[in-house]
């Protein structure tokens, strides 16, 4: 029983304890609570970086496509002209290097002019075609003898002003027939054939078996 009213003396003090604290800080506390629970959330901020860093992302590759193509077209091009110029190059030597076919030259050159044409005594003739445009020639044999063993037929061109007798190549052995060209035709006042040793000679070592005068060229 002792007890028992300790205990009730005990929740009296509390209660007298309580009712002495001051009105305003209860009424302060209350406030305080109901304050924190009806504070609204933050509203969510218009910065956002992240979405900034992918439109940047999205405007700068939109841009440098164009740039890419430009630039992918530009090397194309430039590779283009390049390889145009190296073949170009290469086609250049080669030509240079290849020896020319003066007589097919001036077989298909338009402004070839009729054949010049010489009996030989002895069987055949010898003719001679040019062409101004192409400033060259060929002296044609067709139906010559034979020459011996050894020997080959030589055509030579006359300049007008020296007479000089430059050679030309031999026909092939063992014929009586080819044609062979020449070039500087504005210089050629002559053109005759003469039966040599096979593989040629510097200068004639006989008279002319035919001897062609070529149409002066303008």
């Amino acid at each position: 029983m002792e007890i028992m009213g300790e205990r009730a003396e005990a929740r009296r003090s509390e209660g007298r304890r309580s009712a002495g604290r001051d009105p305003e800080s209860r009424h302060a506390g209350r406030h305080e609570v109901g304050h924190d629970a009806a504070d609204p959330e933050p509203a969510p901020s218009d910065d956002h970086p992240e979405r900034d860093l992918g439109l940047s992302l999205v405007d700068e590759v939109a841009t440098s496509r164009p740039e890419r193509r430009d630039n992918r077209a530009t090397k194309r091009m430039l590779l283009v002209v390049a390889v145009a110029v190296v073949l170009a190059g290469v086609v250049a030597a080669f030509l240079a290097l290849s020896p020319r076919d003066v007589v097919a030259d001036v077989r298909a050159a338009s402004d070839a002019r009729p054949p010049v044409s010489v009996e030989y005594d002895g069987g055949g003739s010898a003719s001679v075609v040019v062409s101004p445009d192409e400033n060259a020639g060929f002296v044609e044999i067709a139906g010559m003898p034979t020459p011996e063993g050894g020997m080959a037929y030589q055509a030579w061109v006359v300049e007008g002003r020296t007479g000089t007798h430059s050679p030309l190549d031999p026909f092939e052995p063992g014929t009586g027939s080819g044609a062979v060209g020449f070039t500087g035709l504005k210089d050629v006042a002559t053109v005759t054939v003469t039966l040599e040793q096979v593989g040629g000679t510097d200068r004639p070592s006989s008279e002319p078996l035919v001897s062609i005068d070529v149409p002066p060229v303008e």
